[in-house]
């Protein structure tokens, strides 16, 4: 199957959005442009994943998700444990390890840091968590498309996925659920506005009044505060949900638009590997304090915190554009990221 262009660019959009809205510095944090990120940058795969859906047996999604998704959280996990082992060599450049948190984080699976019911404290494995949260949501997705075919009543679809919705946010005021299972739930609602959006052709129409009407829901769901699906909290739930499909309706109209006015072979590279630049940013973030020392020499100098947002982007664009070079070339290691590609064994 040919790709389409259309799809990495967003795919490297969103991950340069996910890139940014980890690295904005002093007020930039809480900003609007904060709150613009946010809206979007993780919602726009789910409904890309959405528009590429196609019904497969139950089995097939659960194995093409352990290869495609498991895997690469499994190994970046372990790459992460590893690099902190130098913590003893290189203390101002990498970061402690604690065996216990790294086990607690890695297994439970979510983004940020929480404390269950019971007062077990669990540690956030950090942007990963979004691996786990897909694998969970393609097999609620696809378990509710079946469901929804098996009943063949209208509307059992829209019914399924509204309660998912409802239980994701309703959920996440008393507990987050492992594996990120809250934010797999309120996914499904960019999982059916993809679904739809393939259905009714609405992006191969080019239809830039619904665009524009996708852009104004996204800045009006940004004014309205943060949307953090890694937690399943927004400040407007309808308004986060609304802009989240907005704003990726409209991120898949421009670059459709712009991938057929220009060439974009490298952006589109950078976005057919965002699952490798995913996984390195996370590693380079939870690791490593080379960031907090460029922060802190920019903001000594230029006494600005645009500067330091600058500065700190620049270089984790560096780290990820390195690594999708280098990663492709490495044996074994190439075959936990790119396992479509590169396979473990060989079929004969």
């Amino acid at each position: 199957m040919k790709r389409i262009a259309w799809i990495d660019f967003v795919r490297a959009s969103g991950m340069v959005m996910i890139i940014m809205v980890h690295s904005l510095a002093g007020v930039y944090g809480p900003s609007f442009l904060g709150k613009v990120l946010f809206a979007v940058n993780v919602p726009v795969f789910f409904v890309l994943s959405g528009y590429l859906f196609k019904e497969k047996k139950l089995s097939q999604v659960i194995k093409g998700g352990f290869f495609n998704l498991i895997l690469p959280y499994v190994f970046s996990a372990i790459l992460i444990a590893l690099i902190e082992q130098a913590y003893s060599i290189f203390p101002s450049w990498v970061n402690e390890f604690s065996s216990k948190d790294f086990v607690k984080g890695a297994f439970y699976g979510i983004g940020t840091s929480t404390v269950l019911p019971n007062k077990l404290a669990i540690p956030a494995i950090g942007a990963i968590w979004f691996l786990l949260a897909m694998f969970c949501g393609n097999i609620l997705f696809t378990l509710a498309f079946k469901l929804s075919n098996r009943m063949n009543k209208q509307g059992t679809l829209e019914f399924l996925v509204i309660i998912m919705v409802i239980a994701g946010f309703w959920t996440s005021k008393y507990v987050q659920l492992p594996w990120s299972l809250n934010a797999a739930l309120v996914s499904q609602s960019f999982y059916y506005a993809g679904y739809m959006f393939r259905k009714y052709d609405l992006v191969e129409k080019t239809n830039l009044s619904l665009a524009s009407i996708g852009l104004v829901l996204w800045m009006i769901s940004a004014q309205s505060g943060f949307f953090y699906l890694n937690t399943a909290f927004a400040d407007n739930r309808l308004l986060a949900v609304l802009g989240g499909i907005g704003g990726s309706y409209f991120m898949m109209v421009v670059a459709k638009v712009i991938t057929e006015s220009i060439t974009t072979k490298y952006i589109d590279y950078y976005g057919k590997l965002s699952l490798i630049v995913l996984s390195i940013h996370l590693v380079e973030m939870n690791s490593l304090k080379v960031n907090s020392f460029i922060a802190q020499h920019v903001f000594t100098a230029t006494n600005s915190d645009l500067a330091v947002t600058y500065a700190v982007v620049l270089y984790r664009l560096l780290i990820t554009i390195l690594a999708v070079v280098v990663i492709p070339k490495i044996p074994v290691v190439k075959s936990f990221y790119l396992n479509r590609q590169y396979p473990f064994f060989k079929k004969h």
